[in-house]
């Protein structure tokens, strides 16, 4: 099977959706898939996977994301690949991945922080962002399509594209995972114990981990 993953950059040291691409593309290669990665820039090279970039066209962010959907969209209509995956909002993918929530609930969180001067301020910026205006409005063309599988990394964000586009169907929750160590039991009771001594703490105390950025 082909495979086409499409991001903006393409550097998994940065994290975050590059690196979950990273994860996703060997994981597809190492059953069999031919995986091409479809971006802009990349710093990024392993065996197996082909890393395609398309280059940076035009002044603005708004016109270099414009060429490059349209870029990804013309190898679409080649029928180069057979499922066209994208963490990008771009018409014509098989799979849209969604990182975060959906564009118009991100905005309502945003406001929801300010008081009512600030939302004012920030609803009229967000009116002069071509950008930001020109993402949501490629959202909307994707979730309108029902060809295109919806993927949310909650069931928040799953709940969002009902709310804000009446899309039900075709929407499947995909929680991000955790990657286990090769360590064992004996080593991971070390290791805790390890921890819980540098922390001073005594056997009976509860100790609580929370993962955040």
């Amino acid at each position: 099977m082909r495979v086409a993953l499409v991001i903006e950059k393409m550097d998994p040291a940065r994290g975050g959706r590059e690196a979950s691409t990273a994860e996703v593309a060997l994981a597809l290669a190492r059953r069999g898939c031919n995986v091409t990665i479809l971006c802009q820039s990349a710093a990024w090279q392993v065996p197996g996977v082909r890393v395609r970039p398309l280059g940076k066209h035009g002044a603005g962010r708004t016109r270099r994301l414009s060429n490059f959907a349209k870029q990804v969209t013309t190898e679409v209509h080649r029928g180069t690949y057979d499922v066209v995956h994208t963490t990008l909002p771009i018409p014509g993918a098989d799979v849209y991945q969604l990182r975060s929530g959906t564009t118009p609930a991100v905005w309502q969180a945003t406001l929801r922080r300010r008081g009512q001067l600030h939302r004012s301020a920030a609803a009229f910026a967000r009116s002069c962002n071509i950008y930001r205006w020109y993402l949501a409005r490629m959202e909307r063309q994707v979730v309108a399509q029902r060809r295109t599988y919806c993927l949310a990394v909650s069931q928040m964000v799953a709940n969002e594209l009902a709310h804000y586009f009446g899309r039900r169907e075709g929407v499947r929750v995909v929680y991000n995972a955790v990657a286990r160590s090769g360590r064992n039991d004996r080593q991971w009771r070390a290791l805790r114990q390890q921890q819980r001594t540098a922390l001073r703490l005594r056997r009976e105390d509860p100790l609580f981990i929370t993962v955040a950025k």
